[in-house]
């Protein structure tokens, strides 16, 4: 600073008033959008806000509303407040043309309590998710990457997922002439005793 004569005293010239801005407010483990809070906003400064929302797929469960959040001082030193909560959604499944049945499952949030079973009206793949109760698990997310969700067992046990139901087969048996169905008709499906044989087995 410089020295200065003022009133016919030598005074250096006063120090910057200096105020610590406001952080950046926590993503939330990818939940929050805060990509448009990276200001330096400092307490009093109506101009200069951060606008924080819910991060792509996910949704205010609790919490302030979504928009602007101004910088204000508190006990804790000047932040942001009142941001939402917000989490993502698993969405209540298709069901696969009729083969999945959904009438016991509803959309669920992440790790909130969930009312879900899944099972196959046909036959569940071998290589999927199983039949039975599923639960809504939370996927962490970064600042970059929103937090995702996706159905889980209930228990633990088996992979994530939806169950993968093999469609059934619908067969249909019409007259050639008047294109209507035909009544009394016996169908017989059958498969090889033993691969490049000859002889078929009814199944």
């Amino acid at each position: 600073r410089e020295c200065l004569l003022v009133g016919g005293r030598a005074e250096f010239q006063p120090p910057p008033s200096c105020v610590k801005p406001c952080e950046t407010p926590d993503h939330l483990q990818g939940t929050l959008d805060v990509s448009e809070c990276d200001k330096n906003c400092v307490p009093g400064d109506r101009d200069c806000t951060c606008i924080v929302k819910c991060a792509a797929g996910n949704f205010r469960v609790d919490g302030g509303q979504e928009g602007e959040k101004p910088c204000v001082a508190t006990s804790h030193g000047p932040m942001h407040t009142d941001l939402p909560i917000c989490l993502p959604k698993c969405v209540k499944p298709e069901d696969q043309f009729g083969s999945l049945n959904t009438k016991k499952c509803a959309s669920c949030l992440a790790n909130r309590r969930c009312d879900c079973d899944l099972s196959c009206y046909t036959k569940a793949s071998k290589k999927g998710a199983l039949n039975g109760k599923k639960k809504c698990e939370f996927i962490p997310g970064s600042k970059d990457k929103s937090a995702a969700a996706e159905w889980a067992p209930a228990d633990g046990n088996g992979p994530n997922g939806v169950p993968q139901c093999l469609p059934p087969i619908i067969i249909k048996v019409d007259d050639a002439r008047t294109k209507k169905p035909l009544n009394g008709v016996t169908i017989v499906i059958s498969v090889p005793y033993a691969s490049g044989s000859g002889l078929r087995r009814p199944i």
